[in-house]
């Protein structure tokens, strides 16, 4: 007779970020996350692109920014957002307004868990003490605008891997703690 329960076997919930081409947004969300994240915690975290490029880096520039946050970047593998992906997913946050508008045409039944990060940060900041952050996202869930969204880097330089990067770590700082995803404390 076994004594696992049902609860000590079940997995922590999926949280995928989606950007383009899964080698710049949501990959540093995915790194950021893992680096941050309680060990064995709620949440485990991937990432994919709606057109993902074959790569086993992230972009340079990006893993840059990941370094100056002392975020590793190995081990990372690029991958393609297919509906059975995305239905794994608890949560899913995207860079932008396009993404989830592919991720709700390929599975329309993922709206309610389909936000921007930026989004979800916003919504996340006027979560009531001890309510449950998914229900409040999909309660509040509202139009996505411009400041929503987080601009892709890809052949912009430096500058714009720092604000992209930037923008994802600072809306992680809302969305992991309201989670219940966030480790010990690293700067």
């Amino acid at each position: 007779m076994s004594t696992t329960s049902p609860d000590t076997l079940r997995q922590p919930d999926l949280l995928l970020f989606v950007c383009d081409g899964n080698l710049a947004r949501s990959p540093a969300a995915e790194l950021i996350s893992r680096h941050r994240a309680v060990a064995d915690g709620p949440w485990r975290f991937a990432s994919c692109g709606v057109r993902a490029v074959r790569s086993d880096r992230v972009l340079r520039e990006v893993e840059r920014q990941l370094a100056l946050m002392d975020v590793p970047a190995g081990g990372f593998r690029s991958r393609q957002a297919t509906p059975a992906i995305l239905g794994e997913a608890r949560l899913i946050l995207t860079a932008g307004r396009p993404q989830n508008d592919w991720i709700v045409d390929e599975t329309p039944t993922l709206y309610r868990r389909t936000y921007t990060i930026r989004q979800a940060a916003r919504l996340l900041r006027d979560l009531p003490p001890g309510a449950d952050p998914l229900a409040h996202l999909a309660r509040t869930k509202d139009r996505i605008t411009e400041l929503d969204e987080v601009e892709d880097p890809i052949r912009k330089g430096g500058a714009a891997a720092g604000q992209a990067v930037g923008q994802i770590d600072e809306a992680l700082r809302v969305i992991l703690p309201a989670l219940g995803a966030l480790g010990p404390v690293r700067p």
